[in-house]
């Protein structure tokens, strides 16, 4: 069956990832907001078939959350290190 408390938590990344996006001047939000949607679309895949093999329901889920964290990590380390950049510009002019 769908797991609908999973199921909600992912909705809920999906829509804070998509708005971050939004707002963002950034394009890898828009990844990340991108594969949240895949996932999101196992639990809808398993709610229109519920023959849906449980190991192919789980990987579903599973497989795009590494990638999402590689990239999280990497925009924030990338955001982080422009901050410090445009701090270092402003102090020494």
């Amino acid at each position: 069956s769908v797991e609908t408390s999973v199921f909600a938590i992912d909705v809920i990344a999906f829509l804070a990832f998509t708005y971050a996006a939004l707002i963002s001047d950034r394009f890898w939000p828009l990844w990340v907001s991108g594969l949240q949607l895949t996932t999101s679309m196992g639990h809808v895949f398993k709610a229109i078939d519920s023959h849906l093999l449980p190991l192919a329901y789980a990987a579903a889920l599973r497989f795009w959350a590494y990638p999402i964290l590689i990239i999280l990590a990497i925009g924030t380390w990338r955001s982080h290190r422009r901050t410090l950049q445009e701090r270092r510009s402003i102090a020494s002019s």
